[in-house]
């Protein structure tokens, strides 16, 4: 009973002091933008495409040619004129990875833990300033996370593939969203066939199974990125 008042106590105090971060983090996003790659990249680049209603070639601005998926969720605000609203949508992914994180934490150990996981993460300083910036950080951590998160899953179902595809859709995003994805690209990619081998049956049968598996991963997260390429291409 004692060990059980100690656990509601600990819980509700990181729940008060996850909310009073959250709250702090929202005081500080409702000013306009000001940072420099927000206003001549993440901000500047959706407005010129929203001013000649659609995309075009921007040749003068070398990161007009980057992969932008968050990028292009900003232009809904910008179509009203706002500015601002695109921090919060890039705080969001850092919601949602806070989500992931005491998902995950809480299965396995329990809430006080995965509360103080969440509150952890969202104190990280980088974590802080990204959350108040029109960045796309956030959002690359979120897809990162989310797939890295999936292949676990992947390996307590038994190696159901759905869920491997589901992992290479979020990476494929991740890539999507800044070209930083790439090293989780490899990575996991590379993951893939060690998990596989390390915590798989690979009978002599089905020697090139692993092998299998980062084909698919490799393949499923290269199309959801491939329009990024054909875009470029053009």
């Amino acid at each position: 009973m004692e060990n059980n008042k100690k656990q509601v106590l600990a819980c509700t105090l990181l729940s008060i002091l996850i909310i009073a971060l959250i709250g702090s983090i929202v005081l500080l996003a409702l000013v306009p933008p000001v940072s420099k790659d927000a206003l001549t990249h993440h901000l500047a680049v959706p407005k010129l495409y929203l001013k000649h209603k659609g995309i075009y070639e921007i040749p003068f601005m070398p990161f007009s040619y980057f992969p932008m998926n968050l990028d292009y969720v900003y232009i809904v605000p910008l179509y009203f004129g706002n500015d601002i609203l695109p921090k919060f949508i890039h705080f969001a992914f850092a919601l949602l990875t806070a989500g992931l994180i005491f998902g995950y934490l809480k299965q396995r150990i329990n809430k006080g833990y995965a509360l103080l996981g969440v509150l952890f993460f969202l104190s990280i300083p980088i974590i802080v300033k990204l959350s108040i910036t029109v960045y796309v950080d956030l959002g690359l951590i979120f897809f990162s996370t989310t797939s890295l998160l999936l292949i676990f899953k992947w390996r307590e179902e038994k190696f159901q593939p759905k869920y491997l595809i589901y992992s290479a859709l979020f990476c494929g995003l991740g890539m999507g969203t800044k070209y930083n994805g790439l090293i989780t690209f490899f990575l996991l990619t590379l993951f893939v066939p060690f998990v596989c081998s390390t915590y798989g049956n690979t009978t002599d049968s089905k020697p090139l199974r692993p092998v299998g598996y980062a084909a698919l991963f490799f393949g499923v997260a290269l199309i959801i990125f491939s329009p990024w390429m054909i875009r470029n291409s053009i």
